[in-house]
């Protein structure tokens, strides 16, 4: 079973997401402050968050920032009554999948949630993929120092650009 938080302030959305998506078979929990909602999101990890912009105590895009810089991976759907395109375009440079305004209908939430869970599932069947690669042998000093630079480098959504000779080995 799909597991969602639901991150809204107000209790009637927060009832009908719940609601909605429970009887869809999914298992939802909800929080109602972006501290709650960081605390639901590192102890039960879910599958896609519904995240408010406009919350007590610190607002969405605070936790999207605090979710980035502590590494928890998690794909967010941000919702918020108070749209704009600067909003939106902050919210996907903290690492929003999607951002939906309020009023939306139940079934357009629904398809957005629906392309989250594939999006998770998608990065998690990549994970799994590169945890199996066998780590290449490598005997010289220097390559290894490379070797380990370039493992951080992958960790990031940093640009890096490699430089040298051509067939020195820079794929």
């Amino acid at each position: 079973m799909p597991r969602l938080l639901v991150v809204d302030d107000d209790p009637h959305i927060a009832a009908s997401l719940s609601e909605r998506f429970t009887a869809r078979g999914f298992t939802v929990s909800r929080a109602g402050t972006g501290p709650e909602a960081l605390q639901r999101i590192r102890r039960e990890l879910p599958d896609v968050v519904l995240l408010d912009v406009m919350l007590p105590e610190m607002d969405g895009l605070g936790v999207l920032r605090r979710l980035r810089e502590e590494g928890i991976d998690c794909t967010i759907v941000v919702i918020t009554a108070f749209g704009s395109v600067e909003k939106a375009v902050a919210a996907m440079k903290e690492g929003a999948y999607d951002f939906l305004e309020k009023p939306f209908t139940p079934s357009l939430v629904e398809e957005a949630v629906r392309r989250a869970l594939e999006h998770t599932a998608l990065r998690r069947q990549n994970r799994a993929m590169r945890a199996d690669e066998p780590e290449p042998v490598v005997r010289d000093p220097a390559m290894r120092e490379v070797m380990e630079v370039a493992k951080k480098a992958a960790k990031s959504d940093l640009t890096v650009l490699l430089l040298g000779e051509s067939g020195t080995g820079k794929e």
